[in-house]
């Protein structure tokens, strides 16, 4: 029938949004034939045209039906499904399971056919002549195509349990379950992607207040992006400095035992620093090749405070008095 806006919900979906709608041609049969097993009740909302309105797939073997989520193309196709649902006494989609539930098992190009189901868990197993709604089942139930196929779910390569789709973490390609996740990895701070334990790197940062933060890398962007410093600490390499005599320190070292040379811009240990007569830092390496330069003037150290200040070399005074 017609569309017209739905707001959705876990239990209310769009009929736009139904797998099922189409008419599965090129399949021997429709995959939804398989809920004929008996266990299903299917509710539907025709116009008086013959065009549909809704549906809703309850299993109805239960002593309180389990309805699976309302397709509808409008709030009032929507009211008058929840209507019978509420009158069936059956429980809604957002608490609904069909776990035990049978459907039909066709075979079929090495699979099942089957529709994509619309509950928890989406899995299933074969038993005799049905398909059996089971969180441990081989079988993926989140298919689109009509066809089921056994070995499509997901098992964690670590421990071997079966993932639901939504709950799998991929890390290297390699399907891992959430509790295996917790246990023996972490998140790279800096790829945001998860990597094992075994791989984990402390990099040390700066956070946009200034402040240093330790971070958890990957060994890979490690070895790639940061840099070992003297104190054998790993530093992003933006929080990473050389010194003139061509060592590695961090931030952290550099405030607190570090300088800038104001005559030459390079970096310094405190216990090389001379005092300029502004307030400057330099050394006395750096003042002894400014003074041997061609500058008229030249740094003299006062004996009592043990500043450097700047003055008038003797040769340029005597030019000046002359």
């Amino acid at each position: 029938a017609d569309y017209e806006n739905v707001d959705t919900s876990w239990s209310k979906k769009h009929m736009a949004n139904s797998c099922m709608r189409y008419k599965f041609d090129s399949l021997p049969k429709h995959p939804a034939e398989a809920y004929a097993s008996g266990e299903f009740t299917i509710l539907w909302l025709e116009t008086p045209s013959g065009q549909i309105a809704g549906r809703c797939v309850v299993w109805t073997k239960p002593e309180i039906p389990q309805a699976a989520p309302i397709y509808c193309v409008s709030e009032a196709a929507y009211e008058m499904l929840d209507d019978q649902l509420y009158r069936m006494g059956a429980r809604r989609a957002d608490g609904a399971s069909w776990t035990g539930a049978r459907l039909e098992a066709f075979s079929y190009d090495g699979g099942w056919l089957a529709p994509y189901l619309d509950l928890e868990p989406r899995a299933l197993r074969v038993c005799g002549e049905y398909l059996v709604v089971d969180e441990c089942g081989t079988i993926d139930g989140s298919n689109y195509g009509g066809i089921l196929r056994d070995g499509d779910r997901y098992y964690c390569e670590d421990c071997s349990d079966s993932i639901h789709e939504m709950d799998v973490t991929h890390v290297c390609d390699r399907a891992i379950c959430p509790s295996c996740l917790e246990s023996s990895y972490f998140r790279c701070e800096y790829s945001d992607e998860w990597s094992p334990d075994t791989d984990a790197r402390e990099v040390y940062s700066r956070h946009w207040n200034g402040n240093t933060v330790v971070q958890l890398w990957d060994s890979y962007y490690a070895d790639e992006y940061a840099i070992e410093c003297t104190d054998g600490s790993l530093w992003y390499e933006e929080y990473v400095y050389t010194t003139a005599d061509g060592e590695t320190i961090s931030a952290d070292q550099y405030d607190n035992e570090y300088f800038t040379c104001w005559l030459s811009d390079e970096i310094y240990h405190n216990d090389d620093a001379q005092v300029l007569e502004d307030g400057e830092l330099t050394t006395l390496e750096q003042i002894q090749a400014f003074n041997k330069s061609d500058r008229i003037y030249e740094y003299v150290q006062n004996e009592l405070t043990g500043e450097w200040s700047s003055q008038l070399k003797k040769e340029e005074s005597k030019q000046c008095i002359a």
